[in-house]
């Protein structure tokens, strides 16, 4: 049984670059963010408490989506292995 694992390999490399994607807006929206919060300031504290939700919603994204690459790799991986195998023990044995 043979079958073209080409398309699976351009989905998880797109879902890769979803993930850098998402990473370097993740990066943009955190070098928006303050270290020091003027406690003073009530509207400059809002807007890191907005920027906070949206980096924690990015993060939780970016943390399934990585799970999701890397169990689908694997199973690329095996998938191409046993092909492998398979396809050299049939030619050994044709």
């Amino acid at each position: 049984m043979n079958i073209d694992l080409l398309p699976f390999l351009y989905l998880w490399l797109a879902l890769d670059a979803v993930i850098i994607v998402l990473f370097g807006r993740r990066q943009k929206i955190a070098r928006a963010e303050s270290a020091s919060v003027k406690l003073t300031d009530p509207v400059a504290a809002s807007q890191m408490k907005v920027l906070g939700a949206k980096l924690g919603k990015i993060d939780k994204l970016i943390k399934l989506l990585v799970i999701i690459a890397v169990i689908f790799g694997v199973v690329l991986g095996v998938l191409a292995i046993i092909q492998a195998f398979n396809s050299t023990s049939a030619a050994v044995g044709a």
